[in-house]
């Protein structure tokens, strides 16, 4: 499916766009602050010594020649938006279940912001919900099936930005990397066209998205940067992000506010070697009070 074929969820912070494959389910996740970059001083105060030749390849009907004399004043090219991953939902089966499905609806309901998703394999029905809490800062997904224990699957977190996933506990999983510090736009034919800082505190914004998951009936192993889930009742996801940008005057650098979003209940989520998560997987700290389906509390 393309990628404007994909249903959008949004809180003003946190993006979603949600695909709809019933056996392969892609969520790609969107935080508002990620760019590549550092603050820069975009002004050239030399650039007024350009408006004279300007004005005089203007005056001369030299229109081509006035415009490459005019881009020292329109100052440097800004950096890039990036997305920040994907979340990854394969279901047990793979494309021989797929050709199995029947009945397949999908829906984005503008008034409660929810995407329904469902469809029948034989003679079980599977339903997946989908939202964005903004008071609780994070992406729910809910899946059930009209027959208990249907639901097998495993649940990863990719990025196509440098990042590592691992595994936190027995339900939780943690994405975390950077961005890099310098992108050239799509329109440039300079290479390389993006550029990382690999030193330990070099240039460019962290980011983190923690997941966990929440299984009523079946069983979850936690292993290789997958949560695997076989034959569970219902399962219920919530996704946090957030990264470390501190304005548009200060160094994104400094990781202390990476996961201060990714309030995610799960004690196993600090991981060592990482001194990003300041309030991150606190009990309590994030969805306080949520219960599924109350997208609007």
């Amino acid at each position: 499916m393309d990628w404007i074929e994909a249903l959008p969820l949004g809180n003003g912070r946190l993006g979603a766009m949600v695909f709809g494959d019933a056996r392969h389910e892609r969520v790609q996740l969107n935080e508002d602050t990620l760019w590549s970059g550092e603050p820069v001083e975009p002004a050239d105060f030399n650039a007024w010594k350009s408006l004279e030749a300007v004005r005089n390849f203007v005056f001369a009907g030299q229109y081509a020649e006035a415009t490459e004399a005019a881009k020292p004043i329109q100052g440097p090219f800004t950096q890039s938006y990036l997305p920040l991953g994907d979340l990854w939902l394969d279901f047990n089966g793979g494309e021989e279940a797929a050709q199995e499905v029947t009945e397949y609806q999908r829906t984005l309901n503008l008034d409660t912001a929810t995407i329904e998703i469902s469809y029948r394999i034989h003679d079980v029905v599977y339903h997946r919900s989908l939202f964005i809490s903004a008071p609780d800062r994070a992406i729910i997904i809910r899946l059930t099936a009209s027959r208990p224990g249907s639901l097998s699957l495993g649940v990863s977190l990719s990025s196509p930005l440098q990042s590592t996933t691992v595994n936190q506990g027995q339900s939780c999983l943690l994405l975390a990397g950077r961005a890099p510090r310098h992108v050239e736009p799509k329109y440039c034919s300079k290479e390389p066209a993006v550029l990382y800082d690999d030193a330990e505190d070099g240039k460019g914004m962290r980011f983190a998205a923690i997941l966990r998951a929440v299984v009523d009936g079946g069983s979850m192993e936690s292993s290789s940067g997958t949560l695997s889930i076989d034959s569970a009742d219902t399962v219920t996801l919530y996704v946090a992000a957030a990264t470390s940008f501190s304005g548009f005057d200060r160094s994104p650098r400094c990781c202390c506010k990476v996961t201060t979003a990714a309030s995610i209940s799960c004690p196993h989520c600090q991981p060592p070697g990482l001194p990003v998560l300041s309030k991150a997987c606190v009990p309590g700290a994030g969805l306080r009070s949520l219960s599924y389906g109350q997208a609007g509390s």
